[in-house]
């Protein structure tokens, strides 16, 4: 199989791919094909091949594989240390909804538990403009799932490892907030028909909430976005609509998420408006909680 990577024939070079993708199914694989640089050539391959004008089908393998290699923890370093990012980030002019699904779900992984790649990221405008384009507008289910996925990762491994989320640095929190339309596309998160997606928004609105809680400036502008987003309505939607479905964790940043809202003003009286209070009481195993 490897062989066929250095083929100049594009079908079956392609094929090549997709046969060491089938391979790359367990983390002992994985793990093998990074140490052993059969990943460095896909990467270069991938390299040569990262235009609007290159093979969509060479594309979407080379993205198939590298996601699954860079799953593995042990992987991880070694693949960014080799230059996945900066070989995939100009992939973002293309607009093809296979490619560019695959090319989210490979950065998502990537940036699974890399804290300084997911603050780098973060800060990058250019990416972060068409996550949001790509969550308002796209057709593709795919597409517009793992952009607002993207981004909640994103706020999530930026900040995960602090202990004192208030004293973090917020640079790249300040560059994603000032993105028009950011915050609304993890406010409208909350009410994905998926749990998890809705977990992963609560969780993401925690950090950004918890890091401008006690900074002025930037909190009266986080309130003013969350209002403006109608995170109230949404926050009534989504327990209304799975309030019997939620697991405890979700029950737990759902709290959590409340809680820091009602220390603005604004989002206290915006979260009244909505009636939030009374719906929590609805939530089956919040009451069954609080009941023991």
């Amino acid at each position: 199989m490897e062989e066929w990577l250095d083929s100049y024939d594009v079908e079956l070079l392609t094929t090549g791919v997709l046969a060491l993708g089938n391979f790359a199914r367990t983390d002992s694989h994985c793990i093998y094909m990074v140490e052993n640089k059969i990943m460095h050539k896909l990467l270069s391959i991938l390299a040569k091949n990262n235009g609007v004008d290159h093979q969509m089908t060479l594309q979407h393998a080379l993205l198939s594989t590298l996601k699954n290699l860079v799953i593995p923890k042990p992987n991880k370093s070694a693949v960014i240390e080799a230059g996945l990012v900066d070989i995939i980030l100009p992939m973002l002019e293309i607009h093809q909804p296979p490619v560019v699904f695959k090319l989210l779900g490979t950065l998502r992984m990537t940036v699974d538990g890399q804290e300084k790649l997911a603050q780098q990221l973060l800060q990058n405008e250019k990416l972060i403009k068409q996550l949001v384009h790509w969550s308002k507008t796209s057709e593709f289910t795919g597409v517009l799932g793992e952009s607002l996925r993207l981004m909640a990762w994103l706020i999530k491994h930026a900040y995960h490892a602090n202990k004192d989320l208030s004293a973090a640095d917020d640079t790249g929190l300040k560059k994603f907030v000032a993105v028009d339309g950011a915050v609304a596309s993890m406010v409208g998160m909350l009410t994905s028909t998926h749990l998890v997606m809705q977990n992963e928004a609560l969780i993401a609105l925690s950090i950004l909430s918890t890091i401008f809680q006690n900074k002025s400036t930037d909190g009266t502008k986080l309130d003013e976005l969350l209002v403006h987003a109608n995170v109230g309505a949404k926050l009534a939607e989504q327990i209304t609509l799975n309030g019997e479905t939620m697991t405890k964790e979700i029950v737990d940043n759902l709290q959590t998420f409340v809680k820091l809202l009602k220390s603005s003003e604004a989002c206290a009286q915006h979260l009244k408006k909505h009636n939030i209070d009374e719906l929590m009481k609805s939530i089956p195993s919040l009451v069954e909680y609080c009941t023991l």
